[in-house]
C-alpha cells in the first residue's frame, strides 16, 4: 500500500489509462535512494497486472558495462513477437540481444527502432507497462534504445516508466521525457507509515525530521530502535542509528552478520547475473556456500527458482561501496572461475579485469574479443569501455595506442563524442606510430571537431591528417582532404576550405578514380565557395561525370557533396533525385544516423525546385531526428532551412520562432553559414509580405556576412536581396553600387543570379527602358527552374506595368505570378499579387483558403507522401521509425485536413499535385 504518493500515483495512473485508450506515454522518476521510487514501480505493476502486459529491468552496477543486459532482460518476455516487427529490425534485435546471429552493419539507432517495433507489437495483444529501475546503471547502450523509442512512441498500448536514483557516479539524462522529482513524505504521512511499527506521535515527528520524510529509512529505523525509544518513554541516540543513510544501515546489517555470509553478500552484489549457479560455484571455491543461509535470514537477500534477488537495490551498493579492495578483487576472481562456459565469456573478461592489480595482456586480450562481440551487435558503448579497460590492462610495448583509438572510435559510434574525444587525444598523446596510423586517428578527432561545431579546429586537423596519411594511403588522403572542405562549410571560411580542396587535387592522379571524383569535386565546390566559379565548374562537371560511372555505392557525405557541386550548376531536381535514392537506402538500412543530414540536403534542393511540401516534410523529420539523437550541426541546418522555408510561406510566428532557436545554436557553435540563413529568411519573411523597410537589416546582415567572409553559396543572393530592398526604398544610389561589385565578379554567370540582378535593374531603369530587363530575368528564371524567383519577377514586372498605366499588360504578368505564388504556397506574395491584380481593375474570386495540406504537420506530411507512393502503414512505419498505431493515428488526421476518405483519393490528390507542380 502506498502512502503519502497520491500526486505520483496520479500521474501514473492517468499514463495507464491512457495507454488503455491506446495513447503511449513515458515518465521518468528521480530522487534519492530510499526515496519510494521502486515502491511506485512495484505498485503500477500490481495495478497493472490486472488487464496489462508487464515487462521490467532493473540497472545493476556490476552489469552496466555489458552491452544490451538491460534491454535483453526487459524484452526477452516480447521475444515471441519479434517475427511481427520488420525483417530487418527483427535481425538487428536478435543479433545485438545474442538471440540470433549478429546482422552484418548494425546502426545503433536501429536497434532503437527495433525495441519501438517490439514494444508496439507486442502492444497489439493488450497494453503493455515497461518498468525499469535504476536506469542510470543500465547499460548504455539499452538506455538509447528504450529513450529513442520512448520518445517516438505515440498512439499505442505501451507506458514506459523509468526510475533513476540521483547522486549516483552515472546518471540517466533524457530530454523530452516528463520527468517527476519525487521528495519526501509529508508529516501526517510519515505518521502513518510509522504507526504500524507501534511508533508513538511524538517519536514520529522526531524520526521524521531526521530522516527528511525518507520513506526507507522510514521504515527501516524502526526495527534499530528499542520498545521504549518507540513509544517515546527513552530518548532516541543522538545520532540515530540511520543517520548516514539508509544505504550506510544496509551496511551496518550486513557488517553484523558473520564472514561467511558477509562474503556471500559480497559475491552475489558483485555478480553480473542474478542466476544463482554461478555465485554459489564462487562460494564453493571460497569455502563460504554455508553462509547463504545466514544471509537470507537476516532478509537482506532470497533465492527463488535459481535466482538471488537482494530485498532492494539500495542492499547490493551497501555491500558494494563498503567491500574493501582486496575482497572485491577475491569476488570478482571467483566468479571469474565460475563462469568457465563460452557463452559467459563477456561476463568472465570483465570480472577477471576488475580482479586484476596491474597490466595483463591475457585479461586484456579477453575484453578486445568482448569488444569485438559488442561491436558487431551494434553495442558501440560497451565496446568503448571494453577497449579503454583493456588499453589500462596493457602492459609496456603492447598495442595500447591501438586499443585506446579503438575505443575513440567505438564511442563516437556510440554517440559519446566528449569521451570520444579525450580518447583519441590521449591515443596521439602515446607513442601512437608515424604515417597512416596516426593519420586514422588524427582523422577521427577531425570528424569529431567537425560535428561538435568546431570547424577551424576540425580543418586543421584534418590537414594534419592528409599528411600523415597521403605515404599510406592515397585514397583515405584525398577523402579526409574532401572532408576538411566539408568542414570549412559550417564556419563559412573559404581559405581552409581552398587548401584542403588544393590539397587533394595535387595528391589524386588523373586516372578517372575514386580520387579524382572526390578531388574533383573537392576543388570544384571550394572555387565555386570562393566565387571563383570560371575555374570551378569544369572541375564540378568533371566530378560529376565520374560519379555517374561509378559502380561503388557512394557513402552518405559524398552524396551530400555531390548533390552539392549539381545544385552549383543549377540541377536541383537531378541532385535531389541522388539524395532522396540514398534517403530510401539509409531507411532500408535503417541508418539512422545519417538521415539528418541527408534530409536537409533533400530539401534544400526541394526547395528550389518549388517541391516546398517535401521540404517542410523532410526537415520537420530531420530536425525530430537530429535533436532526439544529438547532432548539433543537422539541427543547425534543419532549424535554418525551416526559418527560410516558414518565411517563404508567410508564416511569421513559426519562421521567428525557428530564427530565435536557429540563432543560439549557430552562434553556440559558430555556424556561420547557417547564421546568414536565418538572416536571409528574415528578410525574405518581410518582403514577401511588401514590408520592404523591415527587410533591409536582416537583408544587410546577410549581405554583409557573405562580403566579409568572401564566399559565394549557390541558390541564394543576399547582395542581390539588398539590392531590391534598396531599389524599392528610395536608395537607388545604393542599389547601383551593389549591382555594380555584382557585375565586377563572376556571378553574372549564373542563371538564377543573373536573372535577379536583371530584375533589379528594371526597378531602377527609366520608364522607356525597364522591359528588356524584366524579359531578360523571366527567361533567365524559367530556364533555370526556379519557380519562385520566376513569380516575383513575374509580379515585379507586373506592378511596374500598372503603374506606367498598362493595366491589360500588367494583368498578364501577376495572374501568372498569382498562380505561381498559389502552387508554392508562398502565401504572402500572393496576397501582394492579389492586390496588384485589385488594383488594375480586376475582379477576383473570393480567395480560397490555404491548401489544407499546407497545414499538415511535417510528420503527417512524411507519412502523406509516403502513402501516396503505394507504402503500406507497415512499411511507412519500418521508413519514418514509427510504429503502425502512430501512423494509423497520423493518417487518420490526414484524411480529416485533406477531407478524404480512402488511401486511393490521398494518391490521386498528391498525384494531381505532383503533376501540377511539375
Amino acid at each position: 500500500m502506498l502512502v503519502g504518493r497520491e500526486r505520483e500515483w496520479e500521474r501514473i495512473g492517468e499514463l495507464l489509462d491512457r495507454a488503455r485508450l491506446g495513447r503511449s506515454g513515458a515518465l521518468l522518476l528521480h530522487g534519492e535512494a530510499g526515496i519510494g521510487k521502486t515502491a511506485l514501480l512495484d505498485h503500477a505493476a500490481a495495478t497493472a497486472a490486472e488487464d496489462m502486459q508487464v515487462v521490467r529491468a532493473v540497472g545493476v552496477e556490476s552489469e552496466a558495462e555489458l552491452e544490451f543486459s538491460g534491454l535483453l532482460e526487459l524484452c526477452r518476455p516480447l521475444a515471441a513477437r519479434l517475427d511481427a516487427i520488420p525483417a530487418r529490425q527483427a535481425e538487428t534485435l536478435r543479433g545485438a540481444l545474442g538471440l540470433g546471429p549478429t546482422a552484418a552493419g548494425s546502426d545503433r539507432f536501429t536497434i532503437g527502432a527495433a525495441t519501438l517495433s517490439l514494444l508496439a507489437a507486442t502492444a497489439e495483444d493488450a497494453p503493455l507497462l515497461a518498468l525499469v529501475d535504476d536506469v542510470q546503471w543500465l547499460d548504455r547502450s539499452s538506455q538509447d534504445a528504450l529513450v529513442f523509442a520512448a520518445r517516438r512512441l505515440q498512439a499505442d498500448r505501451v507506458v514506459l516508466l523509468f526510475a533513476r536514483r540521483d547522486g549516483e557516479a552515472r546518471s540517466f539524462e533524457a530530454a523530452g521525457l516528463e520527468t517527476l522529482a519525487l521528495g519526501g513524505l509529508a508529516d501526517e504521512a510519515a505518521e502513518a507509515l510509522l504507526a504500524a511499527s507501534g511508533v508513538s506521535p511524538r517519536v514520529a515527528a522526531q524520526l521524521h525530521a531526521a530522516t527528511g520524510g525518507n520513506p526507507l529509512a522510514l521504515r527501516e529505523l524502526p526495527g534499530l530502535l528499542s520498545a521504549a525509544q518507540l513509544a517515546g518513554s527513552e530518548p532516541l541516540t543522538d545520532p540515530l542509528p540511520i543517520s548516514g543513510g539508509v544505504k550506510q544501515a544496509f551496511a551496518q546489517q550486513a557488517a553484523a552478520l558473520g564472514p561467511h555470509a558477509q562474503t556471500v553478500l559480497l559475491v552475489a552484489a558483485v555478480a553480473t547475473t542474478p542466476a544463482a549457479e554461478p555465485v554459489l560455484r564462487a562460494l564453493a571455491a571460497l569455502d563460504a556456500g554455508d553462509g547463504l543461509a545466514e544471509a537470507e535470514d537476516a532478509g537482506l537477500l532470497a533465492v527463488a527458482d535459481a535466482r538471488i534477488a537482494f530485498r532492494h537495490p539500495l542492499v547490493r551498493s551497501a555491500i558494494h561501496q563498503a567491500a574493501s579492495p582486496s575482497d572485491l578483487r577475491a569476488a570478482h576472481r571467483a566468479l571469474a572461475d565460475a563462469l568457465g562456459d563460452p557463452a559467459a565469456a563477456d561476463q568472465r573478461a570483465w570480472h577477471l579485469a576488475a580482479a586484476a592489480v596491474g597490466p595483463d595482456e591475457q585479461i586484456a586480450a579477453a575484453l578486445v574479443a568482448t569488444a569485438e562481440t559488442a561491436r558487431m551487435r551494434a553495442g558501440y558503448a560497451a565496446a568503448a569501455s571494453a577497449l579503454e579497460r583493456a588499453a589500462r590492462l596493457t602492459p609496456a610495448g603492447g598495442p595500447q595506442a591501438a586499443r585506446l583509438f579503438a575505443a575513440a572510435e567505438a564511442a563516437w559510434l556510440a554517440g559519446r563524442p566528449e569521451r570520444a574525444s579525450a580518447l583519441v587525444s590521449e591515443t596521439l598523446a602515446t607513442e601512437a606510430g608515424a604515417g597512416g596510423q596516426r593519420g586514422v586517428a588524427q582523422r577521427l578527432a577531425g570528424s569529431i571537431a567537425y560535428f561538435a561545431g568546431r570547424g577551424e579546429e576540425a580543418a586543421a586537423t584534418l590537414l594534419d591528417a592528409v599528411e600523415a596519411l597521403a605515404s599510406s594511403d592515397l585514397g583515405a588522403a584525398v577523402s579526409t582532404a574532401a572532408d576538411a572542405v566539408n568542414a570549412s562549410i559550417p564556419s563559412a571560411d573559404p581559405a581552409p576550405m581552398l587548401l584542403a580542396a588544393e590539397r587533394a587535387r595535387a595528391l589524386a592522379p588523373d586516372d578517372g578514380g575514386e580520387a579524382e571524383f572526390e578531388a574533383s569535386l573537392a576543388l570544384g565546390y571550394a572555387l565555386c565557395f570562393n566565387g571563383r566559379l570560371a575555374e570551378g565548374e569544369p572541375l564540378v562537371t568533371r566530378g560529376v561525370e565520374l560519379f555517374a560511372a561509378r559502380t561503388a555505392v557512394a557513402a552518405p557525405l559524398q552524396i551530400g557533396r555531390l548533390a552539392w557541386a549539381l545544385g552549383w550548376l543549377g540541377r536541383h531536381a537531378e541532385a535531389q533525385e541522388h539524395v532522396t535514392r540514398t534517403i530510401r537506402l539509409a531507411r532500408a538500412a535503417g541508418a539512422v544516423a545519417s538521415l539528418p543530414y541527408l534530409l536537409a540536403a533533400s530539401a534544400w534542393h526541394g526547395v528550389h525546385i518549388g517541391r516546398w511540401g517535401e521540404a517542410y516534410a523532410d526537415l520537420g523529420e530531420g530536425l525530430d531526428l537530429a535533436e532526439q539523437i544529438g547532432q548539433p550541426l543537422a539541427t543547425a541546418q534543419a532549424l535554418s532551412l525551416l526559418t527560410w522555408l516558414h518565411a517563404m510561406r508567410g508564416d511569421a510566428d513559426a519562421a521567428r520562432s525557428r530564427a530565435e532557436q536557429a540563432l543560439v545554436l549557430t552562434r553556440a557553435h559558430g555556424f556561420r553559414l547557417y547564421e546568414l540563413l536565418v538572416w536571409l529568411g528574415l528578410g525574405l519573411l518581410e518582403a514577401g509580405s511588401g514590408r520592404w523597410e523591415a527587410a533591409l537589416d536582416p537583408f544587410e546582415r546577410a549581405a554583409r556576412g557573405t562580403a566579409e567572409q568572401g564566399f559565394y553559396v549557390g541558390g541564394v543572393a543576399p547582395a542581390l536581396e539588398l539590392a531590391e530592398a534598396c531599389a524599392r526604398t528610395g536608395r537607388a544610389e545604393q542599389a547601383q553600387a551593389l549591382l555594380a561589385k555584382f557585375e565586377r565578379s563572376e556571378l553574372p554567370a549564373v542563371p538564377l543570379q543573373a536573372g535577379l540582378a536583371a530584375r533589379c535593374r528594371g526597378l531602377l531603369a527609366e520608364v522607356d527602358g525597364f522591359e528588356a530587363h524584366f524579359a531578360a530575368a523571366l527567361e533567365l528564371h524559367a530556364s533555370g527552374g526556379y519557380p519562385l524567383a520566376l513569380a516575383r519577377t513575374q509580379l515585379c514586372f507586373g506592378e511596374r506595368l500598372r503603374r506606367g498605366g498598362r493595366r491589360v499588360d500588367a494583368r498578364e504578368q501577376l495572374r501568372a505570378a498569382l498562380d505561381g505564388f498559389e502552387r508554392l504556397g508562398a502565401q504572402g506574395w500572393a496576397e501582394r499579387a492579389r492586390e496588384e491584380l485589385r488594383a488594375s481593375g480586376e475582379t477576383l474570386r473570393r480567395r480560397d483558403d490555404p491548401a489544407a495540406r499546407d497545414e499538415l504537420t511535417p510528420r503527417e506530411l512524411q507519412i502523406a507522401l509516403q502513402v501516396a507512393e503505394g507504402a503500406t502503414n507497415k512499411e511507412v512505419a519500418a521508413a519514418l521509425f514509427l510504429s503502425p498505431k502512430t501512423v494509423e493515428y497520423h493518417l487518420k488526421h490526414v484524411y480529416r485536413k485533406l477531407d478524404i476518405h480512402a488511401r486511393a483519393e490521398l494518391i490521386r490528390s498528391f498525384a494531381t499535385a505532383g503533376a501540377a507542380r511539375d
